[in-house]
């Protein structure tokens, strides 16, 4: 790829780390976000979030970290991914 090319980051939905606010985010973590949580769908092991923010992506989060951050729609949350789970790839 040159720079300048249309892309696409792409990544596994389970790779996101999940937190209750920016500031306990890994100031590492190069790829962070907030986000409204405004839909959850159940998936094995746990739920898919979205958020209102960012609607085409997609986060998987174990039940039990659901649970244990109380995530349910309307909570804000912060996501982060670590460089080396996203991939790049050109647009069609």
């Amino acid at each position: 790829m040159t720079a300048g090319e249309p892309a696409t980051c792409v990544f596994a939905p389970g790779s996101v780390r999940l937190h209750l606010n920016l500031q306990t985010t890994p100031t590492s973590a190069v790829n962070r976000w907030t986000g409204t949580v405004s839909m959850m769908d159940p998936v094995p092991g746990g739920v898919r979030l979205f958020a209102a923010e960012h609607p085409e992506i997609a986060v998987d989060c174990p039940s039990t970290t659901a649970l244990t951050l109380g995530i349910r729609p309307g909570v804000q949350l912060a996501f982060s991914i670590d460089a080396d789970d996203v991939s790049v790839r050109r647009s069609r």
